[in-house]
């Protein structure tokens, strides 16, 4: 159940950015200058966490605990597919170094959460 949990973030964070990437270049040259992809993309980062935070502002305790585990769960799996794409596409060894450390300590605490997660709310 974990694993498929895990699974199903990934494959909908990657579908969501092909969506998100999809929908940033719309109606755009397809020689669209890469600083205006990166500042569409950060726009996107930037809403996702606001969205995240106003989730999270109006709620206490348990409420509270159990919507913060599962959007750190989101937020890691997001970090993962990142890394993962860096490990593929980046030129420099040092960032593709960071990947692994990125992978396996993220992981690392989405198995904690999870674990949290089942312990405290049975889910």
């Amino acid at each position: 159940m974990k694993n498929s949990n895990i699974l199903y973030g990934v494959i909908g964070l990657v579908v969501g950015t092909l969506v998100m990437g999809s929908f940033c270049s719309f109606g755009h040259n397809q020689e669209m200058d890469m600083d205006h992809k990166s500042n569409a993309e950060h726009i996107m980062m930037g809403t996702m966490e606001e969205s995240m935070t106003q989730s999270l502002s109006k709620k206490t305790g348990d409420e509270f605990d159990k919507a913060f585990i599962k959007e750190m769960i989101a937020h890691h799996q997001g970090a993962i597919v990142m890394s993962q794409l860096a490990k593929i596409n980046a030129k420099h060894e040092e960032i593709k170094t960071l990947a692994d450390v990125i992978i396996s300590s993220q992981t690392e605490e989405i198995i904690k959460m999870q674990n949290w997660l089942n312990d405290w709310y049975k889910n």
